[in-house]
């Protein structure tokens, strides 16, 4: 009576399919997005009153603070110089419908009369718009003022903010161009040409816009931002530094530069200059929800995930419908392996944002680390429904076809995979995997072999490979392979193992028992190498060392069949038949409650031998 040894792809350790769970969380670094603020300065002219508008702010301005005191302070000023300093005095208190009602007064007494003073009071009625977001009221003062004086630069740059704000940039554009035409001088108008270019995605059109306004105003802290922004766009992360570098200099209390240059010192791997970044960001804005996020992302990046929940829970506090916190905070608690919690976050996630493929993506793959993976796969529709090109989703919708044993649904979301990546190793690897559990070695291997090409130390694909050769007669193919596994990854208990399942192919049965006892040290519970070790212990006809074998397989699984049939063959040998049949009838047992009919076949047959011999 034989033993049974397994050399079924069941007990052939390789690497799972699924494992690309590490990277699904990686989504998170996809929202270390620089912020673009709309910091468009409206400083267009020097005319006077253009003057009080544009520093309608800055009390601190002697300037300006001179000829309203002047005006204020002169008996004999006119009824019109009192009336527009008191317009902007009113704007000055923040009183802009006050404000704006007085220019109007002022704009409907000079026109007819004074059509440039008119022209003036418009622009200042559309500037006061612009600040409190009345766009289409602005858009109407700006004509108003361009129709009573179209040689007034400073409606033309008004008007161009408008439309930007409008999402209109190619008007904005024009209406830019006009004021340059008009007064070459003024650089707010070449940065917010710039601006406009950035929205439009002619990042090296906004640039030579940005270089012309600090050309101009060599302190225009706002250019130097800008121009960090369209760098940044062109993948000029050094250089983009630099000018965030300029932009703080010059404005030392520039939350959205410190803002910038945090993310871009992420995307750059200086994980710790970012953090200080995002910490002064939050020093000089505490409620700046967006920074506690980066933050967040950046200390998942160090680990230190903890402390990155900490972040995105302020970041929700601040935002209650921040769904990307939410995701961000999903990500960490599937970091520490706390799937529930992540699943109700990515829930939240979706709800405020029906479209966020990666909050699908994310939950998809919380789901599969439950075992839910018809779930799993549901969430991966969903994601590639909402990003088509989604490498990611399929590969791991890839994953869990496989794990439900679908292998032909598997390989062709891995053919997907291949198709928008070509380079993605572990494509090619799982494909391969997948090829092999259908019998399919030959289209296997080839695969391994991309998965090689592309990725040299690839352990876990020399050690599939070599599975492959061995199901297909190449032994000692298969042993080059596992040797090359081995030396790329020493540790790996199932490299051993299945070298040593290649080494008993060709009957080298002490390489073969070295190989099950290494891949026992270094993994105490490798059932199936205690068991393939009795049966090469059997070949060698030390029955002792085997059972002994037999014994450890059945202590870590005490219903494992084929342990008890092999053992009992083997005590048959040493003469102990009643212990012997015993172990038969266990063995027995078990398949016919496993309904493992083959099995029992067997086993009836070695019971059948036993009592002939009796």
């Amino acid at each position: 009576m034989e033993t049974q040894e397994k050399k079924d792809g069941k007990y052939k350790i390789f690497t799972d399919i699924g494992t690309c769970i590490g990277a699904l969380l990686l989504g998170v670094a996809a929202l270390l997005t620089v912020i673009l603020p709309n910091r468009i300065e409206l400083k267009f002219t020097s005319e006077d009153i253009s003057k009080l508008v544009q520093s309608g702010k800055s009390k601190e301005s002697l300037e300006v603070e001179k000829s309203l005191r002047k005006v204020e302070q002169d008996p004999n000023a006119s009824v019109m110089d009192k009336a527009i300093t008191v317009a902007f005095r009113l704007q000055q208190d923040g009183k802009i419908g006050d404000a704006i009602e007085k220019w109007n007064s002022i704009a409907n007494i000079a026109e007819g009369i004074d059509n440039k003073l008119a022209a003036r009071a418009w622009f200042s009625i559309g500037y006061l718009y612009l600040t409190i977001g009345k766009l289409e009221e602005a858009l109407s003062a700006c004509n108003k003022s361009i129709s009573l004086n179209p040689d007034y630069a400073a409606p033309y740059s008004n008007r161009g903010v408008v439309k930007s704000k409008l999402g209109k940039h190619e008007e904005a554009i024009t209406d830019y161009n006009e004021a340059i035409g008009l007064d070459p001088g003024i650089a707010a108008v070449y940065t917010n040409r710039g601006v406009a270019w950035n929205q439009l995605g002619k990042h090296k059109e906004a640039i030579a816009d940005f270089d012309e306004a600090i050309g101009l105003k060599p302190d225009f802290a706002e250019a130097y931002f800008n121009r960090g922004a369209a760098k940044k766009m062109l993948g000029r992360h050094e250089d983009a530094i630099a000018d965030f570098d300029e932009a703080i200099g010059l404005k030392p209390d520039y939350t959205e530069a410190y803002f910038n240059r945090g993310a871009e010192y992420a995307k750059l791997g200086k994980y710790k200059d970012a953090i200080a970044d995002f910490d002064e960001v939050i020093g000089l804005k505490p409620d700046y929800a967006e920074a506690y996020n980066n933050r967040g992302v950046v200390k998942n990046k160090l680990g230190r995930h903890k402390n990155a929940i900490a972040d995105f829970d302020e970041a929700i506090g601040l935002k209650p419908d921040y769904a990307e916190a939410y995701n961000n905070r999903g990500a960490e608690y599937a970091n520490l392996k706390r799937y529930e919690d992540a699943i109700t976050d990515f829930d939240e996630a979706i709800h405020l944002d029906p479209d966020f493929a990666e909050a699908y993506f994310n939950r998809g793959a919380a789901k599969k680390m439950l075992g839910r993976h018809e779930d799993a796969i549901a969430d991966f529709d969903e994601a590639i429904g909402l990003k088509p090109d989604y490498t990611e989703a399929y590969f791991n919708r890839g994953a869990e076809y496989a794990n439900l044993k679908r292998y032909e649904d598997a390989i062709t979301d891995f053919d997907e995979v291949i198709g928008l990546k070509p380079d993605y190793a572990e494509a090619y690897f799982n494909r391969g995997a997948a090829k092999k559990m259908l019998g399919r070695h030959e289209d296997a291997i080839v695969d391994f072999d991309e998965a090689i090409g592309l990725k040299p130390d690839y352990a876990e694909a020399y050690n599939n490979r070599g599975v492959a050769k061995n199901n297909l007669g190449k032994h000692k193919g298969a042993i080059a392979d596992y040797d090359e596994a081995i030396r790329l990854d020493p540790d790996y208990a199932g490299t051993y193992f299945n070298r040593g399942i290649a080494y008993s192919d060709l009957e080298k049965y002490e390489d073969a028992i070295a190989d099950y006892g290494e891949a026992i040290r270094l993994d105490p519970a490798s059932i199936y190498a205690y068991f393939n070790r009795g049966v090469t212990y059997t070949k060698l006809r030390k029955y002792r060392e085997a059972i002994s074998d037999y014994d450890d397989t059945i202590r870590l699984n005490p219903d494992f069949a084929e342990a008890y049939l092999n053992r009992g063959a083997t005590k048959q040998r040493l003469s102990k038949h009643e212990e012997a049949k015993a172990d038969i009838q266990m063995a027995l047992k078990i398949a016919e409650q496993q309904g493992n009919a083959n099995l029992k076949t067997i086993i009836e047959r070695a019971i059948q031998v036993l009592e002939d011999k009796e």
